[in-house]
C-alpha cells in the first residue's frame, strides 16, 4: 500500500508544472479516486488539490531564492499558474509577502513550507497508536435517506444530521434505531474533490418513500469496525489513525464499496462519552 501510495507523491512532483487532477494522481497509485482522497487527506493533512498548490509554492519559494534571473511570469508558467497575477497572490496568500519582495528580502521562511510527504511523516504517525478494530461481514441492507453533496472542506455533519434527525421516526417499515452516515461517491467539481453523504435509517422494503427521501441497498460487506469515542469533532483524529496508520501495516486493503458511520440512538455529539462505529470496507490483500 505505501509502495502505491508513494508512486503518486512521485507523479505530482513530476507534474507540477501541469494540471493535475485527482483521477490522474489516483491512477498512478491505483485506487480509486474516492479511496486515494480519504486517504491521501488523513497521511497528509491536505486534500491533492491544497498540497499541489502547496508544493508548487514551495517550489517557487526555493527558486526565487536560488535564481535571480528567472523572471516572475516564467516562474509562475514554471510552477503551473495560468498567471503572474494568480501566482502572485497565491505565493502571498501562502507566504504573507509578495514574490518579489520574498525575493528581495532572502528570508527563507521554512515552517511555511509543504516538503513532499515522506517515510518520516509516515513513521511519527504509524506509531502514535496500536488499536485493532473488529473484523466482520454485514448483512446486506436496504435504506432510506437523505442524500448531500459536498466539497471537502464543506461537510458539516451536525448541520446534515440536524436537518434529519426530525425526520427519522417518521420514516415508513423502519427498523431499529440506529442512524447510518454513508460515504461514497467521490468527484471532482473543478478544483475541489466533490463526494456524496447520506444520512439513512434502515427499512425492511421501499414500498412508502418519503418525499424528498431517497432510497439504495448497501451490499453485503466485509468490514474493520473501529469505535470513536468522544466529541464528534474529534473524528478526524480517528480517521487519520484509520488511514494513516492501522491500513498501511494491516494485512487488509480497501474495498471501493460505501463506508458507515453508525449512530447510537439519542446519540449526542458533543459529549466526552458519546461513541459511534466506523466500518471501514475491506478485503484480505491478496
Amino acid at each position: 500500500m505505501l509502495a502505491r501510495f508513494y508512486r503518486a507523491v512521485g507523479y505530482i512532483e513530476r507534474n507540477l508544472d501541469r494540471p493535475i487532477r485527482l483521477n490522474e494522481v489516483a491512477a498512478a497509485a491505483n485506487y480509486s479516486p474516492y479511496h486515494f482522497s480519504r486517504m491521501f487527506k488523513a497521511m497528509t493533512g491536505d486534500s491533492v488539490t491544497e498540497y499541489v498548490r502547496r508544493r508548487r509554492l514551495t517550489v517557487a519559494a526555493d527558486r526565487l531564492l536560488a535564481d535571480g534571473e528567472i523572471s516572475l511570469m516564467q516562474l509562475a508558467l514554471d510552477v503551473g499558474f495560468e498567471s503572474q497575477e494568480s501566482f502572485t497572490k497565491a505565493f502571498k496568500s501562502m507566504f504573507n509577502v509578495t514574490p518579489g519582495n520574498y525575493r528581495k528580502n532572502k528570508d527563507p521562511m521554512r515552517l511555511l513550507y509543504r516538503d513532499p510527504y515522506g517515510h518520516s511523516e509516515h513513521i511519527h504517525l504509524s506509531y502514535q497508536l496500536e488499536k485493532e478494530p473488529e473484523i466482520i461481514t454485514r448483512p446486506g441492507m436496504k435504506v432510506v435517506g437523505m442524500a448531500h453533496n459536498f466539497v471537502d472542506r464543506d461537510l458539516s455533519l451536525k448541520e446534515v444530521w440536524s436537518g434529519f434527525k426530525p425526520e427519522m421516526d417518521g420514516v415508513p417499515n423502519r427498523v431499529g434505531k440506529l442512524g447510518f452516515g454513508i460515504y461514497e461517491a467521490y468527484y471532482e467539481a473543478g478544483e475541489e474533490v466533490g463526494f456524496t453523504y447520506w444520512c439513512a435509517v434502515e427499512v425492511n422494503n421501499f414500498d412508502e418513500v418519503p418525499e424528498g427521501f431517497q432510497a439504495r441497498e448497501i451490499p453485503e460487506q466485509q468490514y474493520a469496525v473501529f469505535l470513536h469515542r468522544g466529541p464528534l469533532p474529534n473524528l478526524h483524529k480517528t480517521l487519520k489513525y484509520i488511514w494513516g496508520s492501522w491500513l498501511p501495516k494491516s494485512k487488509y486493503e480497501y474495498v471501493s464499496s460505501p463506508e458507515l458511520e453508525i449512530y447510537p440512538a439519542n446519540y449526542v455529539a458533543t459529549e466526552k462519552d458519546a461513541e459511534l462505529q466506523l466500518y471501514i470496507p475491506i478485503s484480505l490483500q491478496p
